[in-house]
Formats: C-alpha cells, sequence, structure tokens
C-alpha cells in the first residue's frame, strides 16, 4: 500500500496535468457474456436459441437504462455502453455474438488460440461446405469485433493450461452475467461449458441458463447466493440493485451515521474542506527517521506529479499494443486515481496531524499548569491557556471527527490504491475488480468504495491483441518495474523511515526519564534525605542573591517531577498512535513478498526456446493483485480502529 510522497519536479511528465479537484461520474457500462456448446451438443434450433438469447439481452439492455436515470445519479447521463464478450466458437458462441450484434451490442471476441489455428481446429472433421461458411462467418465476427484477444494458449495439455480454460478465466472476468447454453449433462473438462457456469456461480456472477436439448424448457436464473432458480424479472432486479449503489448499507457499530449512499455523496462533491489547510505536523515528525522535508499545502499539481512518470510509462506500453484502451485508461482509472490519491492525502494528513496536536497540546497544557508554581504573578494567564489548550484540542477533534477525516482519508486510499493496481487486469482483458475481503464489506464504507471502483473498472474494455511472447514480456516487464518495484522500493523506504521515527521516539522517551532520574537523585542528595526538614533548614542557611532560588528549589523540582513525565506520555501516545514499528514491519514484509515476486519472474527463468505463456501473465497479476490487497486490508484493519478522540 503506498501513501503519496512529495514529488521533485523532475519527476513531471510533459503532459499537463488534470485538476484533482474535478469530478466526472463514471459512464454505465453493462457487460454479458456467453459460453456454450458446440453444435453437435445443441438439440435445440438456432431460432430458438437466436429468440431468448434476444430475450436475456433485450433484458440486461432495459435494466441499464432504467438504472441511468432518475436520482441520486451515480453515472453519466448517456446511453449505457453494452458489450457483449464470447468466444467464438462454432455452435453457440457464433449464435450469440450475431444476436448481440444485431440489439446493438458491442462485441468482444476472445481466442483460445491465435485466429489461425483456432479456425483450422474448429473446422476439424467438417465438410468442405462446412468449414468454408463457418470460415466467412468467424471472420465476419472478428471484423466487427471492437477488441479480439487471441490468448495462444497450449494445445497439448502437459504443465501448461488448455486454451480455452484460459478463455473461461478471461471472459468470467469481463461479465456482469454470464449466459450459457447447456444441455445439463456432466462437463468435459475445464473450460468447457460446465466448468464455466460452475466457476461463475462460485464467483457470485448471476447464470443464465438456456437449455440447449430441450425446447420446452423455459430461461433460468441462477442468482448469487439464492437457492433454485428464478426468472428475468428476478435477475433484472439484481441487476438494477447492483448498478445502483444501495442506500440503506447500515454502519458498522461504532461508525458514524452516514450510510453509503451519504458517503457517496460526500465524495462526489468533494473538494478536502478543512483539511486542506490543515499543517503538515506528522510529515515533520517522520523527519525524525529520514523522511522528506514537506510542503506546507498539497494542491492536485503535487498530487499528480509523483505519478504522472509512472503512469506516463505504464500507459506507453499498452499504447504500443492497443491505443485505444490506453486511452480509455486515463478517463476510467488515472482521473479516478488522481482525484482519490490527492484527497487522501489531505485527509491522511488532517487526521495524523490531529492526533500529533492533540498530544502536543496536552503537553503544552501541562506545562502552562505547573509553571504557575513558579510564576506566581502569571497564575490567572496560565490558567487561561491551559483553557486555551484544552478548548483547543476540544475543537480540533470535534471538527476532524465531524468531518470524518478518519473514514475519509481510509476510503479515499482504499480506492486509490485498488484503482492504480487494477490497471495490471488490462493486459489480460481480466478486470481486477475488488473482492469484499472476509470481515471488511459489511459497512458503509466498504459498500460505496467497492461499489465505486467496479463502476470505473468496467469501463474498460477487452485489450485488442494476440499473446505472443513478446507482448506477455512486455506486460509483465511493465509490472514488475512499474507495479512491483516502484512498491517494493517504497515499502522499503517507509520501513526505515517509520522504524528510525519509533526508534528515536523512543529514545527521546528513555532519555527524559533519565533527566527525570538525575533530577530526582541531585534533589535527594542536596536534601541528604531528610524531605521535612530540607525546606526550612535551606532557607535559614541560603544567603545572598540564591536565597530566592534555592528556597523554590521543592516547587521546581514538582515542575520537573510532573512536566518530564506528561511530556513522555504525550510522546509515547503519539507513537502509539501512529503505530510506527509495526507500520515498519508490515512494510517490510510488503517488500519481501514484492522481492520474491520480482525474483520469480527474472528472464533467465523463462523457457529460452518457447518463453513466458499467457497464463504466466495471468499467475503475475493475480499474485501482485494478492500481495497489494493483503498490505491494503491489513493496513486499513489496523488504522481502522485508531479514531480520533481527546486521548487520540
Amino acid at each position: 500500500m503506498r501513501e503519496q510522497a512529495e514529488p521533485d519536479a523532475a519527476a513531471a511528465g510533459d503532459r499537463p496535468l488534470p485538476l484533482a479537484a474535478e469530478f466526472t461520474l463514471p459512464r454505465l457500462v453493462v457487460r454479458a457474456g456467453l459460453a456454450g456448446h458446440r453444435p453437435d451438443r445443441l438439440r435445440v434450433s438456432a431460432e430458438v436459441l437466436q429468440e431468448r438469447i434476444a430475450r436475456v439481452l433485450d433484458c440486461l439492455a432495459t435494466t441499464a437504462r432504467a438504472a441511468g436515470t432518475g436520482l441520486p445519479r451515480f453515472h453519466q447521463a448517456a446511453e449505457p455502453l453494452l458489450r457483449f464478450t464470447t468466444g467464438l466458437a462454432r455452435g453457440a458462441d457464433e449464435i450469440g455474438a450475431g444476436v448481440a450484434l444485431a440489439r446493438g451490442w458491442e462485441l468482444q471476441s476472445v481466442l483460445a488460440f491465435d485466429r489461425q489455428r483456432f479456425v483450422d481446429r474448429a473446422v476439424a472433421g467438417c465438410s468442405a461446405a462446412e468449414a468454408a461458411a463457418y470460415r466467412d462467418r468467424f471472420h465476419a465476427l472478428l471484423e466487427r469485433s471492437s477488441s479480439v484477444l487471441e490468448i495462444m494458449g497450449s494445445e497439448t495439455g502437459g504443465l501448461r493450461r488448455d486454451g480455452y480454460e484460459l478463455v473461461g478465466e478471461v471472459l468470467l472476468k469481463q461479465l456482469d452475467v454470464l449466459v450459457c447454453i447447456w444441455d445439463g449433462q456432466p462437463g468435459r473438462g475445464a473450460g468447457g461449458t460446465a466448468s464455466v457456469m460452475r466457476s461463475a456461480l462460485r464467483r457470485g456472477l448471476p447464470v443464465v441458463w438456456i437449455h440447449a436439448a430441450q425446447a420446452g424448457e423455459g430461461v433460468r436464473v441462477f442468482l448469487p447466493g439464492e437457492a433454485g432458480t428464478r426468472g428475468l424479472d428476478e435477475l433484472a432486479a439484481w441487476l438494477g440493485a447492483s448498478l445502483r449503489l444501495d442506500g440503506g448499507v447500515t454502519p458498522a457499530p461504532g461508525e458514524p451515521k452516514p450510510t453509503a449512499l451519504d458517503r457517496w455523496n460526500d465524495f462526489v462533491a468533494e473538494r478536502g474542506g478543512r483539511a486542506a489547510r490543515f499543517p503538515p505536523l506528522f510529515d515533520c515528525l517522520l523527519m525524525l527517521g529520514g523522511g522528506r522535508r514537506p510542503s506546507w499545502r498539497v494542491d492536485p499539481l503535487h498530487s499528480g506529479r509523483h505519478w504522472q512518470d509512472n503512469w506516463n510509462r505504464f500507459r506507453s506500453a499498452v499504447d504500443s499494443v492497443d491505443p485505444a484502451i490506453a486511452q480509455r485508461m486515463d478517463t476510467a482509472l488515472w482521473l479516478p486515481f488522481l482525484r482519490a490519491d490527492h484527497l487522501a492525502t489531505r485527509y491522511g494528513r488532517a487526521y495524523r496531524g490531529t492526533y500529533v496536536l492533540i498530544y502536543m497540546l496536552a503537553a503544552l497544557a501541562t506545562l502552562a499548569g505547573l509553571s504557575g508554581l513558579l510564576l506566581h504573578d502569571l497564575k490567572p494567564w496560565l490558567v487561561a491557556l491551559e483553557l486555551f489548550m484544552i478548548v483547543s484540542m476540544v475543537g480540533v477533534t470535534w471538527i476532524g471527527r465531524r468531518h470524518r477525516w478518519h473514514q475519509r482519508w481510509l476510503e479515499y486510499r482504499a480506492v486509490a490504491e485498488q484503482l492504480r493496481q487494477a490497471r495490471m487486469g488490462v493486459w489480460t482483458g481480466r478486470s481486477l475488480e475488488p473482492g469484499a475481503p472476509e470481515g471488511d464489506g459489511g459497512h458503509a464504507g466498504a459498500s460505496w468504495v467497492g461499489w465505486y471502483i467496479r463502476a470505473c473498472v468496467r469501463q474498460l474494455p477487452l485489450i485488442h491483441a494476440s499473446a505472443t511472447p513478446g507482448f506477455v514480456r512486455l506486460g509483465i516487464d511493465t509490472i514488475v518495474r512499474l507495479e512491483i518495484e516502484e512498491q517494493r522500493g517504497f515499502n522499503e523506504r517507509t520501513a526505515h523511515v517509520q522504524e528510525r521515527v519509533h526508534e528515536r521516539l523512543e529514545a527521546i522517551e528513555i532519555g527524559l526519564l533519565g533527566a527525570l532520574i538525575l533530577a530526582c537523585t541531585a534533589f535527594l542528595v542536596i536534601h541528604g534525605l531528610d524531605i521535612g526538614q530540607f525546606r526550612t533548614d535551606f532557607e535559614a542557611h541560603a544567603l545572598g542573591r540564591s536565597a530566592r532560588w534555592t528556597a523554590r528549589l521543592p516547587e521546581l523540582m514538582t515542575f520537573v517531577g510532573a512536566l518530564v513525565p506528561a511530556l513522555g506520555a504525550a510522546l509515547l501516545g503519539v507513537r502509539s498512535q501512529g503505530d510506527f514499528n509495526a507500520y515498519a514491519e508490515r512494510a517490510a514484509d510488503t517488500a519481501a513478498q514484492l522481492q520474491a515476486l520480482a525474483e520469480s519472474v527474472r528472464p533467465g527463468d523463462a523457457d529460452a526456446t518457447e518463453g513466458p505463456a499467457f497464463e504466466d501473465l495471468m499467475d503475475l497479476e493475480d499474485r501482485t493483485a494478492a500481495a497489494l490487497a493483503k498490505d491494503v486490508f491489513a493496513w486499513r484493519m489496523v488504522y481502522a480502529r485508531k479514531a480520533l478522540s481527546i486521548s487520540a
């Protein structure tokens, strides 16, 4: 998990940076896909299948248009974008593709092999007339596809996964609803219709079953988490609810009142508020560990500069393969990330600076109260100053809690991190949408965050590419350099800075304790361990100018004896609230995991003859996303329990 660091001016790219304060609603996209049998297992006529597929697609399109209207708005006021993805195999796939195009859907095609091998395998065993007819239909569908991904999967099995199995994996990552043309019989291996259908149900996708062998069977719908089958009306209700954020999510115990819808509305209208003016107290504290000197202001320009070079290089790599999807990445991921990152930086500075300020004010209030022992004439002013410090503590805590600085920091940082990680999925056509880790998905914050990230990610289409070894190497190299290595370096630096801050704060606390021990020892030595007689004897023998100070030595000792523990307690509170040592351990652990990932895909490890395969790229994406998601989840769970309070 990466926090915003102060950028160097030289790191900025040449492209002008957009204002992070601007916000654009995501475009409404509904994605359907189809998996089905080859002609030899289709016992229902093509006309019946076409009619039933058309009914399903029309239901989804109507639901999408209804979800895009009304208030509050969740998407742009534009016609919904309807995408249909399939593998273009003979039989159900090509029937579904034709229906989708006829109904105005955008067609995306995923091929198990390169197109020539794919069509040759598809027509094996066919008559010359059948083969020629399929080739014509196949090439016509390719021409009308908005994007085609040729996976170049294995044909021989062995250690490599079958190409059709990989198609099923990509297909399910491009869908909101899966349509299956299935005869109800057991599957014939990974990548088959039954296997894809089971995988979809396990992942929580609704599945529409159109029977491939019995014309009398109607359309059945399996909804996530519900037993039995439903109809298209229930599917429409489910899809409509998923496209519009549910405002009725109950906050978790101890959370403020706002629901998921309230928090979404806050995010849409977000400008940073009072948090934008908060001084960088926590960042100054990090200077103890060697952190950079922070700038006083955090504006959109600063927030964007740090990531501009990284994003430009990632985008350039994608652009060399598919310029269209590279351009879509700007609006679907980059601009939403930039805004969320900027806001997270502001609220993180305000929240963490607040608890540093609270402990500082507590120590100063103690200092003002104890100073009355020595400065009797200023006692009223010191009491007023102490009251001001206490009122300031209450006031800044109230402002921070009322404007939810803590929760907004956690939520906006989660949005930024997951949007940045989602770009990795572009290489394999698999949208890396957030899952809800156990224990983190039932509250209002998690609800709107997950919904928004999915709305952004589903705008990305399937990449238009052929997964040659060169393409796979480019994807792996880009992820390793710009995601794994960047995050590894960041986490190593973070671990170093956080550990040094922890050690130096602890050293200061030990120094204060040592000073207090010396002061107490000196006092007892001077007194000769006769506490009761000390003041009288000392005043009786004090001479000249030293008399007025020596007579007040007990008050001075009381002042020191109370102030030093108060300062130590304040430093301990900052150290405990900041959790620097635990943060350093988590960062070091994440850095080690990312280092292991980078070493596992060194160029020397690749097969010298065949090169890396598409599934290697998929595996790297999965492992990297899992490592980074684990880090984000652990970070959120720790800081979720550190809400602002008077005791910080």
